[in-house]
């Protein structure tokens, strides 16, 4: 066993959510560029700061200066996982070992006793008691209620469970609970989204999320298959319909250098979907289920390459929005400062207990009062000929 080979089997997993922030990417909305991506999804739940110093809020104000934002350009590439990936295929290249094959999960990290309570419009805060009414908003606006880890096992049991995540056969989503299968072959095709046995299908002629891929049986490039369906939701509270499917693709060419790419792939980003600002209720149609295969046109055999799935919802209203509407404070409003003061007027607290409310998404590079939930699955690797992965606890299937 090659030395550095360790990571991938006492940490096959990462957190790409949870409720002090996300750690896919990051982009800057305000400033027009992210850190190494140019993907406009990754300003999604982020904190401003590289730390979690900005958890010292007080009645409203933050007790440290490292809690300050971190410019682009300052901001360590390594802290977004995306990142991470790229840079595990090109430590691969170089020493023959890649100490960055990571699967992914997401969860809540709240200290209250609520497990899986990660929906927008029950979000208790994360500390119990000093979250209870108005602290939540006033204290806790740029967290969120976390996310959910999901795993592919063969039975619900401990032992069987445990076994799919040391293999990685597992997605995040943001809080919602979508059903996503995501294989990758050589000889996928469309017609297999109308299969009814399409995951034995995948199977038997791929692997799943989590997987090195098959050794390449001729000139075919990678095939990659995504399914999704929307979270059903439960009576009085339907789930999100979804808007799009996208493959991210990393990889690094004969220079050494990363890249990475965004495609859509099933959907349509375009569909007009929106939230009734009055009522946070979905307006527009989206997708209830979503399937499609997509073969890589600008595969090189030469260049190793990860490729994961990103199945993103439409819109639909933040916590922070729901819970401040919920006091008479409505972000949408052109009067929300006004209703801001008046309700804090008439709460017995401390400090500006509302302004928070009435942030302009305008001016904050990753705060909008509508988000877009989203899933994503553990990735696949591509390792060219001759340069196959070494065989470990987290690989072998």
């Amino acid at each position: 066993m090659k030395s550095g080979i360790i990571e991938s089997i006492f940490e096959p997993l990462v957190e790409l959510v949870q409720h002090k922030a996300a750690s896919e990417c990051r982009y800057d909305r305000l400033a027009g560029r992210g850190v190494q991506t140019q993907d406009e999804l990754c300003d999604f739940e982020q904190a401003v700061a590289d730390n979690l110093s900005m958890l010292g809020t007080v009645y409203g104000k933050v007790m440290t200066e490292t809690a300050k934002p971190v410019p682009v350009e300052e901001y360590a590439p390594r802290n977004m996982v995306r990142n991470a990936l790229k840079d595990g295929l090109k430590l691969g290249q170089e020493t023959g070992v890649n100490p960055f094959k990571m699967g992914f999960i997401a969860s809540t990290d709240t200290h209250s006793a609520t497990p899986g309570g990660a929906e927008e419009d029950n979000y208790t805060g994360h500390l119990g008691k000093r979250d209870a009414g108005y602290r939540n908003v006033q204290d806790h606006f740029f967290d969120n209620p976390g996310g959910h880890a999901v795993v592919w096992a063969e039975e619900n049991s401990r032992d069987s469970i445990f076994n799919a995540l040391r293999n990685r056969e597992t997605y995040a989503t943001s809080g919602t609970r979508p059903i996503v299968r995501f294989f990758a072959g050589w000889d996928f095709t469309p017609e297999m989204c109308g299969s009814f046995d399409l995951v034995q299908q995948g199977y038997n002629r791929g692997v799943p999320m989590g997987s090195d891929m098959k050794p390449r049986p001729g000139s075919e490039a990678p095939t990659i298959l995504i399914t999704a369906l929307k979270d059903p939701g439960i009576y009085g509270h339907p789930g999100t319909d979804l808007q799009r499917l996208q493959v991210i693709k990393g990889w690094v060419d004969e220079n050494g250098k990363t890249h990475e790419k965004v495609i859509d792939i099933a959907g349509d980003p375009n569909n007009g979907a929106t939230v009734n600002k009055n009522t946070c209720a979905p307006e527009g149609q989206g997708y209830t289920s979503l399937c499609g295969v997509w073969q890589d046109p600008e595969f090189d055999p030469e260049q190793p390459a990860f490729y994961y799935a990103r199945v993103v919802e439409n819109p639909s209203c933040r916590w922070s929005t729901l819970q401040c509407k919920s006091y008479g404070v409505d972000p949408f409003s052109p009067q929300c400062e006004a209703q801001a003061a008046e309700q804090t007027e008439n709460m017995d607290g401390m400090g500006d207990i509302f302004g928070r409310c009435c942030i302009d998404p305008e001016t904050e590079p990753f705060y909008s009062p509508t988000i877009q939930e989203r899933a994503w699955t553990s990735p696949v690797w591509y390792t060219p000929e001759g340069k196959e992965p070494i065989k470990t606890a987290s690989t072998e299937r």
